[in-house]
């Protein structure tokens, strides 16, 4: 049977395919990623997890680009082992560490969530990092955000690719989200409908940082060329609220390199 992102790909014609992280191209018989001919045979998909996957699909004797629902391009890849749908009812400690203010982080309802406490005199860190380093090059990584301490009013809530000598990362602060790669960065007002999905995606050696409201359709906020660390990064989540504040809410996490 086919994972859920190739069931959703409408090709005819059988071929056996072998992909994973960075695999954009399929070879077979005397056909070629250019086509016998100059017909395309490109397939943007990878297998489950973002694994090697070989599957049995079909191609027209054109392009086959991976469409996924409605027509939408099919999701690029993701690091192999890099998933986390918030499922259980616990944080997975063997993927992440957890930082600052631990308490406040909690899984149920198939959510992550960062609940810092009312009122306190000073802001609270809670975050979380993965424990092991990723290669992004032509993958991507992506999150859904569907909700901000203070709706993203005050405070702020971060995602982000983190090396030793630099980062890539979103921030929504103060009513506006900012996409940045080191020390350059784009910022627009932030609305929960337009920004609920955040990417960090390199292809072409560029790094592109995009939004979009429902992991089909995506928007480039920033985009930069490619940072040579973006081979060895860790992935990293957090939310800081503000200082003397009530009626916080939480910041939630769901879906990370997961299609809804």
């Amino acid at each position: 049977m086919l994972d859920r992102d190739l069931r959703r790909y409408a090709i005819f014609v059988t071929v056996t395919v072998v992909l994973g992280c960075g695999g954009d191209f399929v070879t077979f018989g005397a056909v070629s990623a250019a086509g016998a001919g100059g017909n395309g045979a490109t397939i943007t998909t990878a297998g489950p997890g973002g694994a090697p996957s070989t599957n049995t699909v079909s191609v027209t004797n054109t392009t086959a680009s991976g469409m996924g629902v409605g027509g939408a391009p099919a999701p690029p890849c993701h690091p192999p082992g890099l998933v986390d749908t918030f499922d259980g009812n616990a944080v997975d400690l063997n993927r992440w560490n957890t930082q600052g203010e631990v308490d406040n982080i909690a899984v149920y309802r198939g959510r992550l969530h960062f609940a810092p406490q009312d009122g306190l005199p000073d802001g609270q860190w809670t975050g979380m990092t993965t424990k092991q380093n990723y290669d992004v090059t032509k993958c991507a990584v992506w999150i859904m955000v569907p909700s901000l301490v203070k709706n993203g009013q005050q405070g702020f809530s971060y995602f982000q690719l983190h090396h030793r000598d630099g980062q890539a990362a979103f921030k929504v602060d103060e009513g506006e989200i900012v996409a940045r790669i080191g020390d350059q960065e784009t910022a627009v007002p932030y609305t929960m409908a337009s920004h609920l999905w955040w990417r960090i995606r390199e292809s072409g050696g560029t790094l592109f940082l995009e939004t979009s409201p429902d992991a089909h359709s995506w928007t480039v906020i920033h985009s930069g060329a490619t940072p040579p660390w973006i081979n060895e990064v860790a992935v990293g989540i957090g939310t800081v609220s503000p200082s003397d504040a009530t009626k916080l809410g939480e910041t939630q996490w769901d879906n990370l390199n997961a299609m809804p």
